[in-house]
């Protein structure tokens, strides 16, 4: 726990209290923030972690160079489980100095997740929800420039619907699994055709695979 020195400043109409952190948490391009990360991802994300559903090594790092590549500064992530992904994710948004909401269904992965990002030192750029995607979607405010889903695979066109007009012209959409289960996601990229403003390419065809959609900034441009 870190710890903290405490001041008091005080006066005839004023009590101030001012709490200085004696160990502050590293900077954004401090390389102590992503050694932090890597030792988290090194110690719970690396090994066999498979029951909790994490990406793999290579997926990660794919996260982490597209959300710094694209600039992110909101990212949004459907499907938290233990907080793996998200710590990928954070790597990227430690170059941007963004924030990511990740949402997440079971109670068990939340208390994991935020303990990992808390002992990630990424805790202050993360927000972790707990309930059902379907729901806790409706009620964020966009808007989001970048996406990351890995969750339940047959709602991934239901998110779709939830997550576009949120999504910022310019923005991505990262989609996972769509090599390993492609039968159980046509249904999702029916739905991509529907929106003629996304344009969407297979960014890693192996492994389980992951999708890039990007939102084009001028509408009606060449897809």
């Amino acid at each position: 726990m870190t710890k903290s020195t405490l001041f008091v400043a005080t006066g005839a109409a004023l009590s101030l209290i001012i709490l200085v952190a004696a160990n502050p948490a590293p900077a954004a391009g401090d390389p102590r923030a992503k050694a932090r990360i890597r030792a988290v991802l090194a110690r719970t994300c690396l090994g066999s972690t498979w029951r909790m559903q994490n990406v793999p090594p290579d997926d990660g790092r794919l996260l982490r160079v597209l959300a710094a590549a694209f600039k992110s500064k909101r990212a949004l992530e459907i499907g938290t489980s233990n907080g793996c992904s998200g710590l990928w994710i954070a790597l990227g948004l430690l170059e941007t100095g963004g924030t990511l909401v990740t949402l997440e269904i079971d109670p068990r992965r939340v208390a994991l997740a935020r303990k990992n990002f808390q002992a990630a030192g990424v805790f202050h750029r993360v927000r972790v929800i707990q309930g059902d995607a379907l729901a806790t979607l409706k009620g964020l405010s966009g808007p989001f420039d970048f996406v990351f889903i890995d969750a339940d695979k047959s709602q991934y066109g239901r998110y779709l619907e939830l997550i576009y007009p949120k999504l910022a012209p310019g923005g991505v959409i990262l989609a996972h699994n769509v090599v390993d289960m492609a039968h159980e996601l046509r249904g999702f990229f029916k739905k991509l055709k529907k929106y003629p403003d996304l344009v969407t390419v297979i960014a890693r065809e192996r492994g389980s695979g992951i999708s890039l959609t990007y939102r084009l900034k001028r509408p009606g441009t060449t897809r």
